[in-house]
């Protein structure tokens, strides 16, 4: 890995990966791996988020965070929480504050 700001073309990547009625530790594993391998590839011109919609089943949002620790942000979301007011809002609201906070700063940094 050379550390490089940028991708082999010059490019920035963003992979925001959906997770829902995951039960099961494994799936997180493969994922975290998978960012991984990503993050030694791309290195920093990769922001990798990762979104975990639970109901009632699944692995808890502090093992799927301690377990993805390669992303670099981890949002846990209630699914039933979800039809309360303003809750998607402000989920949507904190992934775009995200993109809005990390990207300008990773762009304006160059090819190093």
């Amino acid at each position: 890995m050379n550390g490089a700001a940028t991708g082999k073309t010059g490019a920035r990547y963003i992979c925001i990966e959906v997770k829902h009625r995951s039960a099961v530790t494994d799936t997180f594993k493969c994922r975290a791996y998978d960012m991984f391998h990503l993050k030694q590839t791309h290195g920093t011109a990769l922001l990798g988020l990762l979104v975990y919609i639970r109901a009632n089943t699944g692995i808890s949002f502090q093992q799927a965070q301690r377990i993805c620790y390669s992303y670099d942000r981890f949002f846990g979301i209630d699914f039933f929480k979800i039809e309360e007011p303003g809750v998607l809002a402000d989920i949507v609201r904190a992934v775009a504050n995200e993109l809005t906070v990390t990207l300008p700063s990773a762009v304006s940094g160059g090819a190093g």
